[in-house]
């Protein structure tokens, strides 16, 4: 099931996080995010259990995707997927969606490329020394 997260999902949300960057919940704060009224939090759960998420911010005219992850036990089960199409469905409407993804993260790379989003721009040395891919997803 796909849903909107809640407050009581932050603790769980800030674990799956940490599997990707130990400091996650202190870089993105979600327990302040989630009353952030331009904050899309989206969460991807089976049997009551949450397997991955999706956290973006709505500005103005466009929408900065800044992370999809998975639970490490739960990833080549087509959540991401899952998560990017409800996302893409739901919320991109008549705006653009940018992200930038390590150049190196060829997972996430092909996830996005399915979702026919283009390299607009090379960011040099953004990764600790790791060049990254500004994204972008026209509207439709």
């Amino acid at each position: 099931m796909l849903r909107e997260a809640g407050t009581k999902d932050i603790s769980l949300l800030n674990k799956i996080g940490e599997q990707v960057k130990p400091n996650f919940k202190d870089l993105f704060a979600l327990d302040t995010e989630i009353n952030n009224e331009n904050a899309i939090i989206l969460v991807y759960e089976e049997s009551k259990k949450i397997l991955g998420f999706l956290y973006a911010l709505d500005l103005i005219d466009n929408i900065d995707l800044l992370y999809i992850i998975v639970d490490k036990d739960a990833q080549n089960k087509q959540i991401g997927t899952k998560l990017m199409q409800y996302f893409i469905t739901n919320y991109q409407k008549d705006k653009t969606i940018t992200l930038e993804v390590s150049v190196d993260n060829t997972i996430a790379l092909k996830l996005y490329q399915k979702f026919d989003f283009k390299e607009v721009n090379r960011r040099k040395g953004y990764y600790h020394g790791i060049d990254a891919y500004l994204l972008r997803r026209d509207k439709e």
